[in-house]
């Protein structure tokens, strides 16, 4: 059975962007946002691709599968990207179109993805969270 984001929930989109701040100046960054997916490993190899090791990927997501979060980490990590929480915000120039970062979230499987980055980075209002994990066995029940 294949794992799609549930009902109300986008499958994560990757993107590029200009983005600048002012401590850094402005860089090529790929954006992930929505609920991770088994797609969300090919998605983000395709659009990733002609991104140089230290480039960042920014991460806004309420989680997703775990599985996929633990390989997007590794894909993250295999192109030695670093990793930020926060959503992008368009400067609205239309001919010189860049993106400031805003506060985002990372929760559930996000948080494996986020640990991905050889670098990682949060604002103080961004939000982090994580849930506890277990691996049952088929022939395993969990105990209430």
């Amino acid at each position: 059975m294949e794992k799609v984001a549930p009902l109300g929930k986008e499958a994560m989109q990757f993107n590029l962007a200009n983005v600048c701040e002012e401590a850094r100046g402005c860089q090529l960054a790929v954006t992930a946002q929505g609920w991770i997916t088994e797609e969300s490993v090919k998605k983000f190899n395709e659009r990733a691709s002609g991104l140089p090791s230290g480039a960042t990927i920014i991460l806004n997501s309420d989680g997703g599968d775990l599985q996929s979060g633990i390989a997007l980490g590794n894909a993250i990590r295999a192109k030695r990207l670093n990793s930020r929480i926060g959503t992008i915000q368009s400067n609205e120039n239309k001919t010189n179109p860049s993106f400031t970062i805003q506060a985002g979230r990372c929760l559930s499987a996000c948080t494996l993805v986020f640990l991905g980055g050889v670098n990682r980075s949060l604002e103080p209002t961004d939000i982090i969270g994580s849930v506890s994990y277990t691996h049952l066995r088929a022939h395993e029940t969990p105990e209430h």
